[in-house]
């Protein structure tokens, strides 16, 4: 009775996803906001481990800017999740909860700037057509994120 109890519970060890072994987190959107001067980005995590992020609050001027390109990469390994900007610019290293649905950490750029942020899931929101905008809107950008 022991033998296909421990075989049992292998196979779900080893086939089952779960948090402890790193989470699937791409195609998912998130928002963050950081600690030091009101920062907030909502943040899709591609499939191509690049992201695509907009300045929803920024005191850099670009705030309502998307950014997209390969210079944007994140990684994944078991619950801590690293988003490196523009080659490594900036970092920003996070800790994924066990359910998945809130990150914690600290971003650091080259300049010396470091930050506490809080992040959570966003399932209501998706990214189309260059838009960030609620799941149920039909397009009509009246509902955009307010950015």
């Amino acid at each position: 009775m022991k033998k296909p109890t421990l075989a049992l519970l292998t196979c779900l060890i080893i086939f089952s996803p779960s948090i402890a072994f790193g989470k699937d987190i791409s195609g998912s959107v998130w928002r963050f906001n950081y600690d030091n001067d009101s920062a907030e980005q909502i943040i899709l995590f591609e499939k191509d481990k690049t992201f695509t992020y907009q300045l929803v609050v920024s005191n850099s001027g670009n705030q309502g800017k998307v950014f997209s390109d390969e210079r944007n990469t994140w990684t994944v390994n078991g619950n801590l999740v690293v988003l490196s900007y523009n080659f490594g610019y900036a970092i920003l290293s996070l800790t994924i909860n066990g359910s998945g649905d809130r990150m914690t950490g600290i971003f650091k750029n080259k300049k010396g700037t470091v930050c506490q942020v809080k992040g959570q899931l966003e399932e209501e929101v998706i990214f189309e057509n260059g838009i960030f905008h609620n799941r149920d809107d039909d397009n009509n950008n009246e509902d955009d994120i307010p950015f």
